[in-house]
């Protein structure tokens, strides 16, 4: 009976005791997103990336009119074939709809595709009321060629510009990385020299939806917070991606990681206080962050959070509730860390004094097939289109 009683408060009671959960959950979270950007920006998973469709829907309501939507793409490095299709509905019921087409298809050794636009039902927008021309090319082709691209682009990139290189997935997946490493080091971490959050105290025992949490009061650690200001500034300005979308020379980085110190100590200063707390809940069953809510002094409040029930599926959410407007926001991303695909929505509501319903979903995954499209005939250049207006519009 002894040894029973003993293995139950080391393996059942001492596990579970709020101090050691807030240890447990907030140093296995900060592993855990490491291992799930490591995963995520695995060479095989980003390559697969490189072909996939993405399909979404809209629908918006608001003083009594309605407004629904759906979106298709597919594409992979060299082509993209895409549609839209909008409809409009008023308080009398009167009905509209316009649709766009666009494809895009990329030479070999080129910088610039060629894009093809389509766009039918420009009247049901009232647009031949104030473009009277535009409405001329309703449902007709309009290409725009990689050689009018590139003169354009060539006037845009002039001087420091010329810096600028392309980043690859691979730059980019490197600055993830990077991120999470100093994100696992400061802010998911109960390293007393390090740790950003502080428990302040332990709320309670709570079961929101069907999830069981602990409940803490949390503030922050200035120093610390400044800290890992300093070191996912100096992580970021080391990458390759922040080097080639700045086109900063390695003088101009070395001077402004020199500033880091400064700026990030006067941003913390400024926009926190050691004496400002929020809540954070952490799963009991995973030993993870839950949510992360801050609430201002009249209700109002914004949390972040994630779900992770086993196997492959993650889901991230973030909801916002404005107490002024009546309002309440919601984004839910899922994810299959396996197969790559996701799922997200977002929903807005309000009941104030101009209500509204927002609903919008995307979904998205890895294709293996090859992108093929038709290339339309006849065109119109878009030069044509942007003569004309140039000169309905100097005729004003």
């Amino acid at each position: 009976m002894v040894l029973l009683a003993t293995g139950a408060v080391f393996g059942l009671y001492l596990p579970n005791t709020p101090d050691n959960v807030w240890k447990s959950g907030i140093n296995q979270t900060g592993d855990a997103l490491e291992k799930v950007v490591t995963t995520a920006t695995e060479p095989s998973k980003l390559d697969s990336y490189k072909s996939s469709e993405i399909s979404g829907t809209a629908d918006v309501t608001y003083d009594s009119q309605n407004f629904t939507g759906e979106f298709t793409s597919k594409f992979d490095q060299s082509t993209s074939d895409s549609g839209l299709e909008v409809n409009f509905k008023d308080g009398s019921g009167k009905a509209a709809k316009v649709t766009a087409k666009l494809l895009t298809t990329l030479a070999k050794d080129s910088n610039y595709p060629d894009i093809y636009l389509q766009v039918t039902g420009m009247k049901a927008l009232g647009l031949d009321s104030f473009i009277p021309s535009l409405t001329t090319y309703d449902g007709k082709w309009i290409l725009i060629d990689s050689k009018y691209l590139e003169s354009v682009g060539a006037t845009y990139l002039s001087g420091s510009d010329n810096n600028q290189k392309q980043v690859t997935s691979t730059d980019i997946a490197a600055a993830a990385q990077a991120a999470a490493k100093v994100t696992n080091e400061y802010l998911l971490t109960t390293d007393s020299e390090k740790a950003v959050l502080t428990q302040e105290s332990f709320v309670g025992k709570e079961t929101i939806g069907e999830v069981k949490t602990y409940h803490y009061k949390v503030s922050l650690n200035q120093d610390h917070a400044t800290d890992y200001c300093v070191a996912l500034g100096n992580a970021m300005l080391s990458t390759e991606a922040y080097k080639k979308i700045s086109g900063a020379t390695d003088k101009e980085i070395a001077n402004t990681k020199k500033e880091l110190g400064s700026s990030c100590k006067d941003s913390i200063k400024d926009e926190l206080k050691s004496s400002d707390t929020f809540d954070l809940w952490i799963d009991k069953s995973y030993k993870l962050v839950y949510k992360v809510r801050v609430t201002d002094s009249k209700g109002s409040y914004g949390e972040v959070g994630q779900r992770y029930m086993g196997g492959n599926n993650l889901t991230l959410f973030s909801n916002i509730h404005d107490t002024e407007r009546k309002a309440d926001s919601k984004i839910t991303v899922g994810t299959n860390l396996k197969t790559n695909e996701t799922s997200g929505e977002y929903i807005e509501k309000s009941t104030g004094s101009n209500p509204y319903d927002i609903k919008v979903t995307l979904k998205a995954k890895p294709s293996t097939e090859s992108v093929t499209i038709t290339k339309p005939s006849p065109v119109t250049p878009i030069q044509e289109v942007l003569t004309k207006l140039n000169g309905l519009f100097n005729s004003i």
